[in-house]
């Protein structure tokens, strides 16, 4: 299987944070977003609870850090939920 390269934006001290994490754990930071990524395909799910964050539900922080990775505004739960039925949609014609 050939390789290739994704790019993400992401706060320069938090990738900071991250790398130094993933040293600790003995790994580095490709292992461990392709570690993210196939266990996301296995489950069909995010692998993790994604709880609320003080005043903040995980969802409004979802759509805030996508809206902020792709320069624009928050998302409407109707953009969302057309995402997630464009993804399933996807993924079930990737089965067939």
């Amino acid at each position: 299987m050939a390789d290739t390269t994704v790019t993400i934006r992401i706060d320069e001290s938090i990738k900071r944070r991250f790398e130094e994490f993933c040293a600790d754990v003995g790994m580095n930071m490709s292992v461990a977003v392709n570690m993210f990524i196939r266990a996301s395909l296995r489950e069909q799910k995010i692998p993790f609870s994604i709880e609320p964050i003080g005043n903040s539900c995980g969802l409004s922080l979802l759509r805030g850090m996508r809206a902020e990775a792709e320069g624009r505004g928050f998302l409407s739960d109707d953009e969302i939920e057309a995402e997630i039925q464009a993804a399933r949609a996807d993924i079930k014609a990737r089965r067939q």
